[in-house]
């Protein structure tokens, strides 16, 4: 009725019926497991009103078998993918499984208890088993945009506070919020679209002079659809990019 997956292993099918609605997998070398993957085989359905609760329990001798809610399981989502290496041993709660034989301190278990849904909405699963649907390099991004934003607004005066000095910069506090939304805007839109933003020094702003790209061959033969801004307020149309873009070309030629 069921099935369980590691990566890099063959496809569990194997599971221990301990009880009429209790089915239990056995994870040999949990320790190197990140996420674990457990389905219906399609064979046989849930009856109606009916779905699986997916339990995790890590061999612990001293603690006793603790058993943690993964997630759930039903006819209309019929697998799920649950992250195991961020639990923690001797932390669970209430369980259908019970007392059942001590396992190999190596051989941690996967159970799927078959509830009434109803009594599955009433549960709450641990949370760090959800897998998260953001990539790890978006998340990054995201941390980097926080961090660069606050450590710029950490330093943030008012035109009161601000003192003269001929060898500093400064760039208003609005100008790096701007930066930070269409960055974040983008992102959510195609998350690789970093790839195509251009690597000059100057952006391609119209009505600057040295707007123009530094680097002909790179101008000359890239197609103006694969131009990106940099985020600069005259860079955040794609028509004004368009334009720049442009102007660039007549100037070079």
């Amino acid at each position: 009725m069921f099935g369980c997956l590691v990566a890099g292993r063959l496809v569990q099918t194997d599971a221990q019926q301990v009880a009429s609605d209790k089915f239990v997998f056995n994870l040999p070398d949990y320790e190197s497991v990140n996420h674990v993957v457990v389905f219906m085989l399609g064979t046989v359905p849930f009856p109606v009103g009916m779905g699986g609760a997916v339990y995790f329990s890590f061999p612990d001798p001293a603690a006793g078998q603790v058993w943690q809610l993964l997630g759930f399981i039903t006819n209309e989502k019929p697998s799920a993918i649950f992250k195991i290496s961020g639990l923690k041993a001797g932390v669970g709660g209430e369980h259908p499984f019970g007392m059942m034989a001590p396992q190999a301190t190596s051989v941690a278990q996967v159970g799927v208890a078959i509830e009434a849904l109803d009594q599955l909405a009433q549960q709450t699963p641990i949370s760090s088993a959800t897998v998260s649907t953001v990539d790890s390099f978006t998340q990054f991004t995201q941390k980097m945009l926080d961090s660069l934003y606050n450590f710029s607004l950490s330093y943030a005066v008012t035109q009161a506070q601000m003192i003269p000095n001929a060898t500093e910069t400064f760039i208003p506090a609005s100008t790096i919020l701007r930066w930070y939304e269409n960055f974040q805007r983008r992102m959510a839109q195609n998350p690789s679209f970093w790839k195509t933003i251009h690597t000059s020094p100057q952006c391609l702003a119209p009505g600057r002079k040295e707007s123009a790209p530094t680097h002909n061959a790179t101008a000359q033969s890239t197609p103006v659809s694969a131009y990106h801004c940099c985020g600069c307020p005259g860079c955040t149309s794609p028509a004004m990019v368009l334009s720049a873009h442009n102007t660039a070309q007549q100037e070079i030629a």
